[in-house]
């Protein structure tokens, strides 16, 4: 029986390498893999010094992929190797003068006392040398230097990750970089895309260079996503992270962070504060999720959690809240506990909340314990709507009890008490789910990517189109004020961090849309 081969050997020119590279044809930039520039300065000495004397390297690994009928060549393993060599021949560093074997002997031709050319060999310090420096002999040489190919044949995204992790052991991976593998293609991409923005390379946080080359940059965006979302399922191990988000986020939380990460740089350039010391490897993750918070919040000027972070600084991080300190929080080890995160962040968010005077506090998240009620929520998770929104279980599970929380006729402030006393049966799930539908209808030409249809506030929306129902209001004015209203939305920021006053305000300004449309008709 024939056998599928899967992978075969081959040997490639420096010269062909770097022209793949250069068009493109080899790419260098799979998102599960780390950024170049691992090597140090003598290991790229050593690597280059190795070409020139002729002495054999690892092979490189590539992986062919097939995408919508085109074959794409990702380099695996190697490509600290390939990205020196190839630096180096377009003369972008000279070889440091500390490498091993500096004297490089090659073949060439000279004269003889007769003036005929001969054979014979000579000698050349390559320390300090570019390759525009060196003999033609040698750039010859390192431009014919075969370099051995191991190419694994029709991959999917499985064995890329899996190859990724397998070969990447030349210098091995950092707990960061390693992470990332298991997120997959997608998000490792939306990582690295929020990891390239002005806020991690300009120095809005205390970040180094070996921040950047060790993932640590990507680890916290991940830790971020994971903390904003999916808090009660927070892991400190990044591996275990990365799998999860992988089964559960959505794309909608990387832009909602990208956004947020955004508006931070914004607030901190309208301010005199350009760098905060609070935003380094160990915290960023834990100020982009109270930043998040900040949002919910409705203050007005983002400039305000600047504010804040000034006087966390001077003064608050020393204030006692249940006998203890944010600074003796910081002091503690085993910091990505989630015990330790738990602690941390309530503690920063109660401090914020004394700072601005706040005292009704917008709800993060509820857990479902009711057997029961959680199966009859799944249904609700299957919905397209939901799947079109990008909402995640967790999120899909506060809007449905904020939304039997608005219709119950007793509106409980504490939305966890009254998940804890929730029952509900399958006309009620029917009811929330033809609710979008007919919400689906009405967004065929709005913005699905506003914060009208995230997790505080769909279940506002889905309980004021319940209301307009019962009552006989949907009708064509309904829809023609709910796109102007849905439009308006991001705009306006009209909305507080209560869904009832929320609820109540849009019927309020609907009642105000048919009030004032029915004036116009009767003195027409």
């Amino acid at each position: 029986m024939a056998t599928v081969e899967k992978w075969k050997s081959e040997s490639v020119k420096i010269s062909t390498i770097d022209h793949r590279m250069s068009r493109k044809i080899l790419k260098t930039n799979h998102p599960l893999q780390r950024l170049s520039d691992q090597y140090n300065r003598y290991t790229k000495d050593s690597l280059i010094s190795s070409v020139l004397n002729n002495d054999p390297i690892p092979a490189i690994i590539i992986a062919e992929q097939i995408i919508n009928g085109v074959d794409i060549q990702w380099l695996l393993d190697g490509k600290q190797r390939c990205t020196t060599i190839v630096s180096y021949r377009r003369n972008a560093y000279r070889i440091g003068r500390n490498i091993e074997r500096p004297i490089v002997k090659y073949r060439t031709t000279s004269k003889d006392k007769d003036g005929n050319e001969v054979d014979c060999y000579a000698e050349f310090d390559i320390r300090g040398k570019k390759y525009e420096n060196l003999p033609v002999e040698l750039q010859e040489r390192f431009d014919e230097f075969p370099i051995q190919v191991t190419l694994f044949l029709d991959c999917s995204d499985e064995d890329i990750e899996y190859h990724i992790r397998r070969y990447n052991m030349g210098k091995p991976m950092t707990a960061a970089q390693k992470g990332i593998t298991y997120l997959g293609e997608e998000f490792a991409r939306a990582t690295k895309e929020i990891a390239d923005k002005r806020f991690f390379k300009n120095s809005y946080g205390v970040y180094s260079d070996a921040d950047r080359r060790n993932g640590n940059i990507e680890r916290i965006i991940t830790e971020a996503i994971m903390g904003i979302n999916y808090l009660n399922d927070w892991n400190p191990n990044q591996q275990k992270l990365c799998a999860f988000l992988k089964e559960n986020v959505t794309a909608t939380a990387f832009n909602d962070l990208e956004e947020e990460v955004n508006r931070i740089c914004d607030a901190f350039d309208n301010t005199e504060t350009r760098n905060c010391a609070w935003f380094n490897k160990k915290n960023s993750f834990l100020f982009f999720m109270l930043f998040d918070r900040f949002t919910k919040l409705h203050l007005g000027e983002d400039e305000k959690f600047v504010e804040f972070l000034e006087a966390l600084t001077d003064s608050l991080q020393y204030v006692e809240k249940d006998g203890v300190t944010y600074e003796q929080l910081e002091a503690e080890t085993k910091s990505k506990d989630k015990t330790a995160v738990l602690r941390k962040i309530q503690h920063l968010e109660s401090l914020m909340y004394d700072y601005f005077g706040i005292e009704e506090k917008p709800v993060q998240q509820v857990e479902i314990t009711n057997p029961d009620l959680k199966q009859k929520i799944e249904v609700i998770k299957n919905h397209a709507f939901i799947s079109k929104i990008g909402m995640n279980s967790s999120q899909v599970d506060m809007a449905v009890a904020s939304f039997f929380n608005i219709r119950s006729g007793n509106y409980n402030k504490d939305l966890q008490a009254f998940v804890d006393q929730l029952e509900i049966t399958d006309d009620d799930i029917n009811t929330f789910c033809i609710n979008m539908d007919v919400l689906g209808t009405l967004v065929k030409n709005l913005n699905l990517n506003s914060k009208l249809y995230r997790a505080e506030y769909l279940p506002v929306v889905l309980s004021f189109i319940s209301y307009c129902d019962e009552n006989d209001m949907f009708d064509n004015e309904m829809e023609e004020w709910y796109k102007h209203f849905a439009y308006n939305f991001d705009k306006e920021d009209i909305f507080s961090i209560n869904p009832m006053k929320n609820f109540e305000l849009m019927i309020a300004q609907f009642k105000e849309y048919r009030d004032v449309k029915n004036r116009k008709y009767i003195q027409q």
